[in-house]
């Protein structure tokens, strides 16, 4: 049995913490968070223990993995310092805000020999991982365009998102799902080039990024500056040299309202009917950490969403933040 210590139970937290009670080879044991009320509240729904600090969570000795929910700004120490307690660590996206704090990261959980991932539920989305497997099964051909669209209101459930330098704004935050699902299809791109506007914050908070990649390319929306009532909406389309596949989400509100979205899931292909791909019925989030947990019980590191793989999405992150500033296409160097 692997038993988890949950750092932070905002919305996220919460999210997690619901799913370790449907898998069958992890128990949430501790929890911790600032509010002390949350961190009571959820530690009485799961028959854990609650603490008010990161420290005292990570001296538990019977807490063997840390999934880490806290705001971007904190993800850096409490990585290194899960890694140094020898913890296997899960962290929420965005993995953080600049590459050296991936780099302190990656010498820690290197050095303690820890597993990690990161925690891009996109991935796990099972229709965005039935495009990625019709992608692999050759159903849609030679791929040679992406779109990917994520447009929301601000987000209401915290206040550190409202300051660019603790979340890093929309293309951080919300524009990361669709830059790594890219980095996921097609790998590192070659050139970026980013146009948008930025808030009263200096946030920019409203982003569309090209990315090139010589034979193909891909183009992605994000937004958090829709006005008040416009609903959460996703978008993706590959388009290839055999077919087209394409995925529609819309829920008003928030994201956190999925199980009432409205979803359109269609793969067309020359000569064919449009058809509806067989996908998973299984939420993202589980399936996200009942992956982890699975690597943690057989002992190996996981092979999606590394720590490397975050790294080189920042990368392609903040060359989009670059271009927006100055206005010119990024020539990526890895």
């Amino acid at each position: 049995m692997i038993r988890v210590g949950l750092l932070g139970v905002g919305f996220i937290g919460a999210t997690h913490a619901a799913c370790y009670k449907n898998i069958a080879g992890a128990r949430l044991v501790a929890v911790a968070d600032v509010n002390r009320e949350a961190a009571d509240r959820v530690a009485a729904e799961h028959d854990a223990r609650a603490y008010y600090a990161v420290e005292p969570l990570l001296e538990d000795k019977e807490v063997d993995v840390v999934d880490v929910c806290l705001p971007t700004f904190l993800h850096e120490q409490a990585v290194v310092s899960a890694a140094e307690a020898g913890k296997d660590i899960l962290c929420e996206k965005p993995i953080a805000r600049s590459l050296s704090e991936v780099d302190h990261m990656l010498g820690a959980v290197r050095r303690a020999g820890v597993k990690c991932m990161v925690a891009q539920v996109v991935r796990f989305w099972p229709q965005y991982a039935a495009i990625k497997e019709l992608l692999d099964m050759g159903r849609i051909g030679q791929p040679w365009m992406a779109t990917a669209s994520r447009l929301t209101s601000f987000p209401g459930w915290s206040t550190w998102f409202g300051d660019p330098a603790l979340s890093g704004g929309a293309i951080l935050d919300l524009h990361i799902h669709d830059l790594d699902y890219v980095f996921y299809l097609f790998g590192r791109p070659g050139r970026v080039y980013a146009v948008g506007h930025a808030d009263a914050s200096g946030a920019w908070n409203q982003v569309v990024t090209t990315l090139y990649y010589g034979d193909k390319a891909a183009v992605a929306e994000a937004s958090f500056m829709m006005p008040p009532g416009f609903p959460f909406t996703a978008t993706f389309r590959l388009v290839g040299t055999q077919g087209c596949v394409e995925y529609r989400f819309r829920v008003g509100g928030q994201v956190d309202q999925r199980d009432v979205a409205t979803t359109e899931f269609t793969l067309y292909r020359p000569g064919q009917p449009p058809e509806s791909p067989l996908c998973s019925d299984q939420d993202p989030y589980l399936a996200e950490i009942e992956y982890f947990v699975d690597c943690v019980i057989q002992g190996k590191h996981p092979e999606v969403a590394t720590l490397e793989e975050a790294r080189a999405v920042l990368q392609i992150a903040l060359a989009a933040q670059e271009s927006l500033e100055h206005g010119r296409v990024v020539t990526l160097k890895y």
